[in-house]
């Protein structure tokens, strides 16, 4: 894994503890902000994680059981029968897939108004990093 100066300036506000997490090799990880500040993460991510790799937005996502890495865009866009064909998928390939996936906006909302599955959420969100969060911004404590 590259170091967190390559990460700038998105990662450097990680905390170790997600460090240390995402070294480990996650399942899933969720990340919430904007382009600009996830796809470094993303590019170094990827490297480290299993070909073949599918980048997607999540409104077009279609299972397939050779990816081993998915990277979804822009989870809120799924559809609820996309979100349930997604979950399918997860379980299906648990044992050898990971999936990174994004998100402009925090997806608890959408889950606690029904737009969004709460077993599909639950699942993804293994690591969940906020760049939204403006405490990270604060610098250190």
């Amino acid at each position: 894994m590259k170091s967190i100066a390559t990460f700038q300036p998105a990662a450097e506000f990680l905390v170790e503890d997600e460090w240390r997490a995402l070294l480990s090799g996650p399942r899933a990880v969720l990340l919430i902000g904007r382009v600009e500040q996830t796809s470094l993460l993303i590019a170094s991510l990827l490297p480290s994680w299993p070909a073949p790799i599918e980048i997607c937005r999540a409104a077009t996502f279609t299972p397939d059981t050779a990816i081993r890495t998915l990277v979804l865009q822009d989870a809120s866009e799924m559809s609820r029968a996309r979100q349930a064909s997604l979950l399918g998928w997860l379980n299906e390939t648990a044992d050898h897939t990971r999936v990174i996936v994004t998100e402009r906006q925090p997806l608890f909302p959408s889950v606690e108004s029904g737009r969004f599955s709460s077993a599909l959420y639950y699942r993804l969100n293994t690591i969940t990093i906020d760049f939204t969060d403006s405490r990270r911004y604060d610098g250190p404590c």
